[in-house]
C-alpha cells in the first residue's frame, strides 16, 4: 500500500519545532539549509556556504542582533516586506557603523567579517518590521548567535 506521506514510508515521524519566544519579539523561523539556489530572488548561494532563510519581525525599536565571535564571515541578503524601514549596521554595539538603510519593497546584500556582529535595527516606535532575510556562512557549519536587544 502506497503511503502519501514519503516521511512515514521511510519510517521517519515528522515532529513539530518548538515555538520560541524572545525579549518581546518573536523570530518566526523557517529554516532551509541547501546546497543549491537561495530562492526569493536573491543570487545562488557563495562557494562551499550554507544557506540558512528566515522570515524575521523585529518590533518597534528592537534590534536583531546577528553574529559575534563567529571563526569566518557571512553575507546577510535582506528583502524588506514590511511597512517600516530596517536600518542595517556592524558592531560592535555601543558604536556601530551605518550601512544603510532598507526600506519596504527593497533588498540589500552585505557581507561581514570573521567576529563581526550584523545589527538590523526597527527604526519605527508604532509597527513591526517585517523581512525575509537569507544568510550565507562562508564556513560549512559555522554557527551564528541570535538576539534581540531594546534601543
Amino acid at each position: 500500500m502506497h503511503d502519501p506521506n514519503p516521511t512515514h514510508a521511510q519510517g521517519l515521524k515528522s515532529r513539530r519545532l518548538p515555538f520560541w519566544t524572545g525579549v518581546a519579539a518573536i523570530l518566526t523561523v523557517g529554516l532551509v539549509v541547501l546546497g543549491c539556489t537561495s530562492g526569493g530572488g536573491f543570487p545562488k548561494p557563495y562557494a562551499d556556504g550554507e544557506v540558512l532563510r528566515s522570515g524575521l519581525s523585529i518590533p518597534p525599536g528592537e534590534t536583531f542582533v546577528l553574529g559575534g565571535g563567529q571563526p569566518a564571515g557571512f553575507i546577510v541578503q535582506a528583502f524588506n516586506h514590511g511597512d517600516v524601514p530596517v536600518e542595517l549596521a556592524v558592531g560592535p554595539i555601543p558604536s556601530p557603523t551605518d550601512r544603510g538603510r532598507i526600506y519596504p519593497g527593497s533588498q540589500s546584500e552585505s557581507a561581514f567579517e570573521a567576529g563581526e556582529v550584523a545589527l538590523l535595527t526597527n527604526v519605527s516606535d508604532r509597527s513591526t518590521a517585517r523581512l525575509k532575510v537569507t544568510i550565507t556562512s562562508l564556513q560549512p557549519g559555522q554557527q551564528l548567535g541570535m538576539r534581540y536587544i531594546r534601543q
